[in-house]
């Protein structure tokens, strides 16, 4: 039987609702040399983490825009667990990871975000993630693993999912906006980013739209298409640069 048969279990009560309290927070400062970075969300019930550094803000684009995760818990708790020693021995040592991810189906994923650099200056890294791997599985449920800038800063990946990030849907978006989505949902898929713009731009119900919003270059269709990848909506290659020729697909459409 797996490890993880049975779930997360053993997590704190509060780990992913408002009452969570990170189990460690950076200093904020110039004198702090991974640079923390305030990175906003959703899916935190803070409305943003704190992260120690650019490259777990990074990550946090992948896990913003992935639409299997509900919520993210920054600091998730102090894991306390026994590493080997060179003379056999057991050594209990403790740990706070970066995050804690909760999925639609109710698995955690635990990651820490370690730069290559540090990963060749410790090499104790590697032991410890090879026994947080098992310990996480047998006494907490969940996965567990190190993101560096190979998986983090993967390309056309990364760049694709900063531009949906950048796109995502915030309490400043026109109301017309809506108008876009109830069209795209309508829509035939599979279909192509090119294709679903010039459709909209041919619908005569929102040709007004399109000339009042028309403004600094903004593509309403493309925002919406961003929106719907990221709630889950639509699915979007991501395995090439966003261009017109880019395949979109139906996922989970409201109303469909």
């Amino acid at each position: 039987m797996d490890l993880m048969d049975f779930g997360p279990h053993n997590l704190p009560p509060s780990l992913f609702t408002s009452d969570h309290v990170p189990a460690w927070t950076p200093d904020w400062g110039t004198r702090y040399r991974t640079l923390p970075v305030t990175f906003p969300t959703d899916k935190a019930p803070a409305g943003e983490v704190f992260a120690r550094l650019p490259l777990m803000a990074d990550g946090l684009v992948h896990a913003d825009t992935d639409p299997d995760v509900t919520t993210i818990a920054a600091y998730p708790m102090t894991v306390e667990y026994m590493a080997p020693t060179r003379n056999n021995m057991a050594v209990k040592r403790a740990h706070v990871p970066d995050v804690a991810l909760r999925r639609t189906d109710g698995s955690v994923v635990v990651i820490d975000y370690i730069p290559l650099n540090e990963q060749a200056e410790k090499p104790w890294i590697a032991k410890r993630t090879h026994v947080l791997v098992d310990h996480m599985a047998a006494h907490y449920g969940c996965s567990y693993a190190v993101h560096d800038e190979r998986c983090v800063h993967a390309r056309p990946l990364f760049p694709n999912l900063k531009a949906m990030w950048t796109h995502k849907a915030t309490a400043l978006d026109p109301s017309e906006l809506k108008l876009v989505v109830q069209a795209l949902r309508r829509c035939r898929f599979p279909s192509r980013l090119g294709i679903l713009r010039r459709t909209l731009h041919e619908n005569g119900e929102l040709r007004g739209v399109f000339t009042s919003l028309d403004v600094d270059g903004v593509d309403l269709v493309y925002t919406a298409v961003m929106q719907m990848c990221i709630s889950g909506e639509l699915d979007i290659d991501l395995s090439m640069p966003f261009s017109a020729t880019t395949p979109v697909t139906a996922r989970n459409l409201r109303g469909a």
